[in-house]
């Protein structure tokens, strides 16, 4: 049996679970690749992303594999893509075409509605995966009964129960990496793994406060034991050589008996620099120190927004602004580069929740501030936040979960355009000195920004080009390494 996962641009941990699924029931595998050029989540430039479009190719490529079951992996931002693109190869083949990820878990009956899907697979995916290649393998089609399947009968959604979640994810097979080999998204550079699923916090913007309303708060977060995890990664040593480790974990070493245990095993057999993300609640000197120990050479850590209030009342998050900084200031103490993520334009925000964030950063100074623009997904709670205070209407939440992108909804004092000013100012609070960023902020220069695509470019150049860590941007890297790759395809050149 063969089948083929179709994906866009980058590469897909859950994916790779599926894949080792899938081969160890003797199934063969691949994947087909959307390169999705100047159309994904660093660089958005219409015209380009037009001129650069290889739908056309990729379903070629698709149907030269000759499928017998097709398989997307689909979050809200990648929705209008699968519509088209699945609708592109309906016609060519009879292979089943199934669909998952969250935004399938969140609005399944949306997916439902088109005629391009069979079935969709909600909630945690490898049971219900392995379920549904017995079904295709036995009797060539999809038994309509399996546990998380939704399918369409006489015209109306069936969604069947979703089933336990995966308790012991020391059970599930090691992720299948040679989905990649013919792709810049090469194990060799980045190894991305694991060693948790959940999330112990409860963010109003987040999948996980869906998931956790689906699933019950009991038993969701799970940890894999450390030597199940040191057993996977020096098994990838063996294999790739010194890749750069990425753990893709919501908040990695919460569990400080858990943490204590991987720096000594991790560091007797595996050894190599990773990056990983954090919570400020959980940063100490202790908690650093283990990282710092164990060869972290770079952490994501979550902060939002700037303004107490608004971060505890809009997002959920209830870390103080002392205890951000002070996180920062521990870790960039031991030597681990850090990036700030935050996310703007949520409701009620205006002016000078922005220049309270400009001001915050200038002094504090991550290694890498990244700032992303708000985007309600699905069935999550910060959608009727936003209803409640006049920024999105009935209309808005029906766009929402049809997956269209609504663009910059703004309320208050920060429109549009001031919001792209800001961002451009993030960009250069990386790079100027805290002087020139103090008379900016002061003088109200940043309202003379630019508001077009140049802030959003700015930000990927700074960070290929400032190179204060290419370890730690080691990400970023393999980013313009999948841009060159594509960009050779596209004109015939990887020949």
């Amino acid at each position: 049996m063969k089948i083929v996962f179709v994906y866009p641009a980058f590469s897909s941990l859950a994916i790779e679970y599926l894949s080792a699924v899938a081969k160890a029931k003797g199934c063969e595998v691949s994947m087909v690749f959307d390169p999705r050029l100047f159309d994904d989540s660093f660089v958005t430039v219409g015209p380009l992303a037009r001129l650069f479009n290889m739908r056309k190719k990729v379903v070629r490529e698709v149907l030269a594999e000759k499928p017998d079951l097709l398989a997307f992996s689909v979050v809200t931002s990648d929705v209008p893509w699968f519509r088209e693109l699945a609708a592109m190869i309906r016609p060519h083949t009879d292979a089943p075409i199934i669909a998952g990820n969250i935004h399938i878990t969140s609005v399944p009956e949306n997916i439902l509605e088109l005629d391009c899907v069979d079935a969709v697979v909600r909630g945690e995916g490898e049971g219900a995966f392995a379920d549904i290649i017995d079904s295709v393998m036995s009797t060539g089609g999809i038994d309509p009964a399996i546990e998380n399947l939704g399918t369409l009968e006489n015209g109306n959604a069936r969604l069947n129960p979703i089933r336990p979640l995966i308790a012991d994810l020391d059970t599930l097979p090691f992720p299948d990496k040679t989905l990649y080999e013919k792709t810049p998204m090469k194990p060799t550079d980045i190894y991305t793994i694991m060693a948790s699923r959940g999330c112990p916090y409860k963010c109003t913007f987040c999948n996980n406060n869906l998931l956790k309303r689906i699933y019950g708060l009991k038993g969701y977060v799970r940890l894999r034991s450390v030597d199940n995890v040191i057993e996977e990664l020096a098994a990838a040593k063996k294999k790739y050589g010194e890749p750069h480790i990425n753990f893709y974990d919501e908040v990695f070493g919460f569990n400080k008996k858990w943490l204590e245990e991987f720096v000594e095993k991790y560091n007797r057999r595996v050894g190599l620099p990773y990056i990983a993300c954090t919570n400020p609640n959980i940063v100490t000197e202790e908690y650093a120190d283990l990282l710092a120990e164990s060869g972290c050479g770079k952490v994501d850590i979550g902060v939002q927004t700037i303004n107490q209030e608004k971060r505890r009342n809009i997002y959920n998050r209830r870390e103080t602004t002392d205890r951000i900084r002070r996180s920062i200031e521990i870790l960039k103490s031991r030597n681990i580069f850090v990036a700030a993520e935050n996310i703007t334009n949520f409701p009620t925000e205006n002016e000078d929740d922005l220049l309270e964030m400009a001001e915050f950063y200038n002094e504090v100074r991550p290694d890498i501030l990244k700032v992303f623009w708000l985007r309600y997904f699905p069935s999550t709670e910060i959608i009727q936040i936003a209803m409640d205070h006049g920024v999105l209407t009935a209309e808005d939440v029906a766009r929402i979960n049809s997956g269209d992108d609504l663009g910059s909804i703004t309320i208050d004092s920060a429109s549009p355009l001031l919001q792209r000013q800001f961002y451009l100012l993030f960009v250069l609070i990386m790079i100027l000195p805290k002087r020139w960023i103090d008379k900016i902020i002061r003088r109200r220069w940043y309202r003379r920004f630019p508001t077009s695509v140049i802030p959003g470019i700015a930000y990927t150049a700074a960070r290929l080009l400032m190179r204060k860590s290419p370890d730690a941007e080691i990400m970023m890297l393999q980013y313009a390494a999948r841009y060159k790759h594509y960009l050779k395809k596209f004109f015939g050149l990887d020949a």
